[in-house]
C-alpha cells in the first residue's frame, strides 16, 4: 500500500502532465526534484512568491500581510516606487544567483510595459522567477 504523499504527488502530475515545467515531487518545503529525480533541485513557486512578498514589503516599506500575489508593482496603483523597485530587482537579481542558481536578467526591454510585463504584479514576477530555473 502506497502512502498518501506519494499518492498526492502522483495525482498532482497525472493533474500537470501538460505542463512539464511544473511537473516534480515536493522533496521539503520550498524545494522539489523534477520527476527524474535527476537531483537537480528546484525552487517551488509558493517559496519564490514569498520571497518577492518579502522584498516588496523591506524595500516598499509595507507591512508584509499588505503584500499579496496581486500586489502590483508598475503602473498607477503600484505599491513602489521606482527607487525601491530597483532595489526589490537587485535583491530578487542575487537571490536568483544563489537560491536558484539562474541568472536573472531584469532589464529587458519590455519591462516596464504594464501590459506585458513580468512586473505587472507580484505572481507575475513570481512565475518568471520560477520558470528560469532548468
Amino acid at each position: 500500500m502506497e502512502n498518501r504523499a506519494a499518492h498526492q504527488a502522483r495525482a498532482r502530475g497525472r493533474q500537470l502532465a501538460g505542463f512539464k515545467r511544473e511537473y516534480s515531487l515536493i522533496v521539503s518545503p520550498g524545494e522539489r526534484l523534477t520527476p527524474d529525480q535527476s537531483g537537480i533541485k528546484v525552487v517551488d513557486i509558493d517559496a519564490i512568491r514569498e520571497r518577492v512578498c518579502s522584498s516588496v514589503a523591506e524595500f516598499g516599506e509595507i507591512p508584509v500581510e499588505n503584500v499579496s500575489g496581486n500586489t502590483p508593482l508598475i503602473g498607477p496603483e503600484r505599491a513602489l516606487k521606482s527607487r525601491q523597485l530597483v532595489e526589490v530587482l537587485l535583491d530578487l537579481e542575487e537571490f536568483a544567483e544563489e537560491q536558484l542558481q539562474v541568472e536573472f536578467n531584469w532589464t529587458t526591454d519590455s519591462a516596464m510595459s504594464p501590459s506585458q510585463s513580468i512586473y505587472r504584479d507580484v505572481d507575475s514576477l513570481a512565475r518568471h522567477l520560477f520558470r528560469l530555473q532548468p
